[in-house]
């Protein structure tokens, strides 16, 4: 098993310049939050969500998603849940 590492040791030396680290625990656990929710990598599938939402729309009358008729048909009104049976299958 791997870990990834969300802070950068720049970061996390950063916040103890910054004094975040002189605080409670809860303080201490709300930065930590901020920078975590506030990460590229965060803000990178909040993103993602945010465009397959938009293709997911019913309401949508621009995007479209193209997909086997047997996925789409198995999962009828999820469209997450299609893309994944999709991906399940080997060429």
């Amino acid at each position: 098993m791997t870990t990834e590492t969300i802070l950068t040791d720049a970061q996390i030396a950063e916040m103890a310049d910054d004094g975040v680290f002189l605080g409670t625990t809860k303080e201490i656990s709300r930065a930590i939050e901020a920078a975590i929710l506030h990460s590229p990598e965060i803000q990178a599938l909040r993103k993602d969500a945010e465009r397959l939402d938009w293709l997911a729309d019913r309401e949508n009358a621009v995007g479209n998603v193209q997909l086997q008729s047997a996925c789409v048909l198995q999962n009828l009104g999820d469209m997450r849940a299609a893309i994944d049976a999709a991906m399940e299958i080997k060429p």
